[in-house]
């Protein structure tokens, strides 16, 4: 049987009457602590899939080129004569 989910449910009736800001925040979401292994992490994981993302450009470059260059030209222009009699 699957069990209702409580993750959202206030620990007690009392603690939905305080003032936002008593509420104390987690540490670990008041200070950012950035591991020299995230960054790496991050870039071989870029690095492994280059190729998808090289081709998601390519792909996504040629179809807006392919739109706009079939797209008829429109020009636009705003002229006044002026005749002066002699």
């Amino acid at each position: 049987m699957i069990s209702p989910d409580t993750r959202l449910t206030p620990a007690s009736p009392t603690s939905l009457n305080r003032p936002l800001h008593s509420v104390s925040t987690p540490s670990s979401a008041t200070s950012v602590n950035f591991r020299q292994g995230d960054f790496h992490d991050t870039l071989a994981a870029i690095l492994r899939r280059k190729w998808l993302i090289i081709a998601i450009v390519v792909i996504a470059t040629s179809a807006v080129a392919i739109r706009v260059l079939s797209l008829p030209s429109i020009y636009e222009a705003v002229g006044t004569l002026r005749l002066e009699p002699k």
